[in-house]
């Protein structure tokens, strides 16, 4: 029943139309560069079906670059496709898990920002607390010495001041620092989110869901619009909240943790300077599958490759 109604949303193209029509007003300028002054590095993963680049979500980044000066951002280049989801969601945490090591290594005690948007919102969690969704093989692979179902160190979590993540379809219900009206989990709902307080994550991320959203909170796909809004609903506000944890980041030495024991080296997640890849798949450099205008027979074919593997 759940493959079916997926097959049959996704068969309309409405997704993809929509989410590329909004990134297309988003800057896709992406620099590695560390940030100057008071800035901040933000990193983003995109959506499933995207293009290339920061996807919707990138509004949102734009935004917080004109409100932080001396920012810099990039974006995940992976292959947000939704045939082989855990294969191209895998790729994607690897990849922001390398960009994360590289702006740790070189560009020490600044802030950083992560964001991402539907499969984007999954990659950037699970690269921050570990790979640990329903449904989803068991994958211990190492990644820099640390599994990628586990959690980065505390070293390298104490310096992300903020992450923000919309419509995640790993959404559970008992995350403290959700946003909206959400009442159901989402499709792949996380097993744990004790890591989130554990490392004092929680207070500073914020998660955007509403009810009816068939992604993050398991509803019908007559309200794919749902999904599609959160940008436009939420944006401001994550942008606000950006802004504000960016003021109360401290720095290495104190540390930024709320509720947890981040910016204490060789913390219990690893050692200082943290674990991130040391090796991983090649960067991904196609596009991301275009299905704008694409038939329905090659929707569904995509769609029921990805349940045949994950159902």
């Amino acid at each position: 029943m759940l493959a079916a109604t997926l097959l049959a949303a996704f068969a309309t193209g409405a997704l993809a139309q929509q989410l590329n029509g909004n990134a297309s007003l988003v800057s896709n300028i992406t620099s590695s560069a560390c940030p100057t002054g008071n800035g901040a590095h933000i990193i983003v993963a995109r959506a499933s079906l995207e293009a290339v680049g920061f996807g919707t979500i990138g509004a949102v980044k734009d935004a917080v670059l004109a409100q932080v000066p001396g920012s810099t951002a990039e974006f995940v280049n992976y292959p947000a496709t939704l045939d082989a989801y855990f294969m191209s969601e895998t790729t994607g945490v690897y990849a922001m898990r390398t960009l994360i090591a590289a702006y740790i290594a070189n560009c020490p005690c600044q802030p950083l920002v992560v964001m991402g948007y539907s499969q984007g919102a999954q990659v950037t969690a699970d690269s921050l607390v570990g790979q640990q969704v329903t449904t989803f093989p068991d994958n211990m692979t190492l990644a820099g010495g640390v599994a990628i179902d586990q959690p980065l160190p505390d070293s390298t979590l104490s310096r992300v001041a903020a992450m923000v993540i919309m419509g995640d379809p790993t959404f559970n219900t008992n995350e403290s620092f959700h946003v909206g009206t959400a009442s159901k989990n989402a499709l792949f709902p996380r097993e744990d989110v004790s890591n989130f307080e554990r490392t004092g994550l929680a207070s500073r991320t914020q998660s955007y869901c509403d009810a009816l959203d068939p992604y993050c909170a398991s509803g019908s796909f007559d309200n794919i619009s749902v999904h599609l809004g959160y940008v436009k609903e939420y944006g401001v506000a994550a942008t606000t909240f950006v802004v504000h944890q960016l003021k109360q980041y401290k720095g290495c030495a104190a540390g930024n943790a709320t509720g947890g024991a981040n910016g204490t080296a060789g913390g219990t997640n690893g050692t200082s300077g943290g674990a991130a890849p040391t090796s991983s798949p090649p960067a991904y450099t196609g596009a991301a599958v275009n299905v704008y205008g694409a038939s329905s027979a090659m929707l569904m074919a995509a769609m029921a490759a990805l349940f045949a593997y994950m159902l």
